[in-house]
């Protein structure tokens, strides 16, 4: 049986042994040490759209735009106890995902015009999307918390 630790260790190609060290640097790591990040502090933020995405997701492929969203600042007053055990907000990324049914479409829409993103009678939507990477957005966090039954 090939241990997958082997395999990255023999790889020959330059950019693979990059991205197989955090592989491999992840797979080293002790389990019991893992523990889930802190969730973000409620509160307003303000982030980038780094890129996006237009594909098929759930287990009925629905067509959907999944913008990536990086760099959560407070937009808000949020206490500096709070953040803390968040990191480096800079590096932070989250995933946002918009479906593109005949129903859900104005939604992308609507996003869209909140970033700016500019828009013509002659426009598709294909062209809209080209034009939010780099744009900001405010984004709120709310935390729920639920009772378990």
């Amino acid at each position: 049986m090939t241990n997958l630790a082997d395999v990255i260790a023999n790889s020959t190609n330059d950019d693979a042994a990059k991205y197989d060290t955090s592989l491999r640097e992840a797979l080293d790591e002790l389990s019991q040490d893992l523990s889930r990040p802190p969730p973000l502090p409620s509160g307003e933020y303000q982030a980038t759209v780094e890129s996006y995405e237009v594909r098929r997701v759930g287990q009925k492929l629905t067509p959907a735009v999944v913008f990536r969203l990086r760099g959560f600042f407070p937009r808000s007053h949020i206490p500096p106890e709070e953040l803390e055990p968040c990191g480096d907000l800079a590096k932070l990324s989250m995933k946002y995902t918009l479906y593109l049914t005949d129903l859900a479409k104005w939604r992308v829409r609507t996003f869209l015009d909140h970033l700016g993103a500019p828009e013509d009678a002659h426009m598709t939507l294909g062209q809209r999307l080209k034009e939010s990477i780099n744009r900001q957005v405010a984004v709120t966090i709310l935390i729920r918390y639920s009772r378990v039954r």
